[in-house]
């Protein structure tokens, strides 16, 4: 009987991990056809799908490829290098598949949101992610305009749901690390290592909650 049991909580909790992971395959899927819709590419740089909008926007669309997002508001709030540090850091974000490593944390938290650590594990990850990113940039642009840069974050605009994106989420403690010229971040395997343990630390507080 016990055993019966657990197999059934085992396969509804797989059902539903794999249903949530379909949800936000299909939300980056239709933010994408959207993209595809109203976006075109930018005469400087193909690989940048730019949204003629005041708004300041730019952001890394995970999925089929990645999008990189800048809107034209983006630009003319953005110094030359300053915006060549922001594509920079969204390609950072491309470069280490971040929106592959976000989508466990995605998943599995609000099945095992009793615990805070679930709560706040995404935002974590989130953020640590974001700083993978600035380390990329600033081996490629320059720390100063990385900086020059995330000190506009409050012009712009929130990334869409399942987006990556340049906004004024946790910049203080960014544009701190980069003053102090802060060591470089894991690299890409040690980064899936650590999504792959929270992985199956969550899966474990499942089965043993």
């Amino acid at each position: 009987m016990g055993l019966s049991v657990a197999l059934d909580i085992t396969v509804l909790l797989a059902g539903g991990l794999t249903f949530a992971t379909w949800k936000i395959w299909e939300m980056r899927h239709a933010q994408r056809t959207v993209l595809d819709l109203v976006a075109e590419n930018d005469e400087h740089d193909e690989g940048i799908s730019l949204l003629r909008h005041p708004q300041p926007l730019a952001y890394y669309l995970p999925g089929d490829g990645g999008r990189v997002v800048l809107s034209t508001g983006a630009i003319d709030v953005l110094s030359r290098r300053e915006l060549a540090a922001v594509v920079s850091h969204e390609e950072g974000h491309r470069h280490g598949r971040h929106g592959a490593l976000l989508i466990p944390l995605q998943v599995l938290s609000p099945f095992v949101s009793f615990l805070p650590v679930a709560r706040y594990g995404p935002e974590v990850m989130r953020t640590y992610l974001e700083m993978s990113a600035d380390d990329y940039a600033r081996a490629r642009v320059s720390a100063p305009a990385l900086r020059a840069a995330l000190e506009k974050s409050s012009l712009f605009h929130r990334p869409p749901r399942g987006a990556l994106g340049m906004h004024d989420a946790v910049v203080e403690r960014r544009l701190h690390r980069l003053e102090r010229g802060a060591v470089p971040m894991l690299d890409q395997a040690t980064l899936l290592g650590v999504s792959g343990a929270a992985l199956s630390l969550f899966w474990t507080l499942l089965m043993v909650r």
